[in-house]
């Protein structure tokens, strides 16, 4: 086993620790423990100086990972959506990594945020950010986006729209993909957040797959028109070239996605729920021709949208009938079950909580238990002290009770000696003088003779 170089124990949700020898595995370049329940890292991890990859993605229950101080060759360090949100301390130990090269994390703190802006070499690294809780400013995030290609913002407050330098290399050219910025970006997941008002940003997101909307009261367009034409003019191309899955969902003031129709060469599935106020779909004849990508919209959110053409409305309409059961019918179940699904995700998120809690206490108690060894050494050998000088006094007492118990019988005893010794002398004295007066007694007088005639 010393000579094992990877070793994947991923998406193992039974997996809680590992071994302290894990230390012997001294070859070892890639560890991955993503998908585990996995709560400490053992300290013998320190010694495996070769480790170059470790994979500690979505780990609900991780409470630390002191160890990666020690592990001064790695490479590739993956924290994202793990249950230990990089504070100040986990960067201090993060910076020392000095080779580096890619890095994927959770984020609960602004001060967090602005140190990673402020390390240019640390921010290159990044491939995965989820930011969660949190108020961003604006420009927050532009820094970090250079080698980013997942973003996911939950339950965050942003600024009204996310800025970026459009200028940035394009004075020699006007192709738009030499806007640095965001050209890695392939996921984006916004989730229950305020403020933001539009992504016109993703026009300089040519590589993205993936885009999730969810949650967002203030999202009124995803490409602002007004805004991509002051910007980019003409020069800007269509975006969503790559996009192969789109959802919004629960987005109340949302009234347009982009102001014409767009090809979507790849796109794969087309997701539509609770949008209200959607007047414009960017489908068109071509778009939706043949069974290229599936269609899910509810009817609650196209019944003010305005079609390009009939086709497009038969095309999105005969999806929608495809569907089992009448449309009023299917849009309460839908609800219903993604009511469930939710309060599933709440339970979950709340068990998680309770568990991390629960092991933070936990770990707080005995760390506060270790902290107090000595005094409760000294409390155990003075318990002890007092423990034998405790024995040892009631021992004394028995001794002193039994004793006197003995000294108790013996002067009943005396007592009843001398009772029947003064019986004995009485019933001696009572013969002596019963015998006394037997020999000092008179005879009786002798009667006078009679002569019978």
């Amino acid at each position: 086993m010393t000579s094992l170089s990877v070793l994947d124990l991923s998406s193992n949700g039974k997996l809680y620790s590992l071994p302290e020898e894990v230390s012997s595995l001294v070859s070892l370049q890639l560890l991955n423990l993503s998908g585990t329940s996995i709560i400490q890292l053992p300290t013998g991890l320190k010694k495996l100086v070769k480790l170059i990859h470790l994979d500690l993605e979505f780990t609900p229950f991780l409470e630390g990972i002191d160890v990666i101080a020690s592990l001064l060759n790695l490479q590739v360090l993956r924290l994202y959506k793990s249950a230990v949100p990089v504070d100040l301390d986990i960067m201090e130990d993060i910076i020392l990594l000095k080779s580096l090269k890619e890095l994927s994390l959770t984020v609960k703190e602004v001060t967090v945020l602005q140190r990673l802006q402020s390390i240019h070499q640390l921010a290159s690294c990044i491939r995965r950010l989820h930011l969660r809780g949190i108020k961003i400013t604006e420009g927050g995030i532009s820094s970090l986006t250079s080698g980013l290609r997942e973003l996911d913002i939950s339950v965050c407050n942003l600024p009204l729209e996310i800025t970026i330098d459009w200028r940035r290399e394009t004075l020699q050219s006007d192709n738009i993909e030499k806007i640095q910025q965001f050209r890695n970006i392939r996921t984006v997941h916004l989730y229950s957040c305020r403020g933001l008002k539009d992504l016109t940003w993703l026009l300089v997101a040519p590589s993205l797959s993936l885009l999730r909307l969810d949650s967002c009261p203030e999202m009124e367009e995803v490409i602002s028109e007004k805004k991509a034409m002051a910007q980019l003019g003409l020069t800007s191309e269509q975006p969503f070239q790559n996009l192969t899955s789109l959802y919004l969902d629960a987005l109340p003031a949302l009234e347009s996605i982009y102001w014409n129709p767009l090809p979507f060469p790849v796109l794969e599935y087309l997701r539509i729920r609770g949008c209200p106020k959607l007047t414009r779909l960017p489908l068109n004849f071509e778009s939706t021709k043949g069974d290229r990508f599936k269609i899910d919209i509810d009817r609650r959110s196209i019944q003010g949208v305005k079609w390009e053409d009939d086709a497009t409305e038969r095309r999105v309409f005969s999806q929608m009938d495809d569907m089992s059961v009448p449309s009023t019918v299917a849009n309460e179940k839908e609800m219903k079950e993604s009511a469930k699904a939710h309060e599933r995700e709440i339970r979950m998120l709340e068990d998680t909580l309770k568990h991390t809690a629960a092991n933070h206490e936990r770990t707080i108690r005995q760390r506060r238990e270790i902290s107090q060894l000595p005094l409760m050494e000294d409390m155990l050998k003075h318990t002890a002290e007092n423990r034998q000088m405790k024995e040892e006094i009631l021992r004394r007492q028995r001794m002193e009770d039994s004793q006197k118990q003995n000294a108790a019988n013996l002067d009943r005893e005396i007592r009843q000696m001398r009772e029947e010794s003064q019986r004995i002398q009485a019933h001696r004295e009572q013969l002596v003088h019963q015998q006394a007066k037997m020999f000092q007694q008179p005879a009786p007088p002798r009667q006078p003779e009679c002569n019978i005639m």
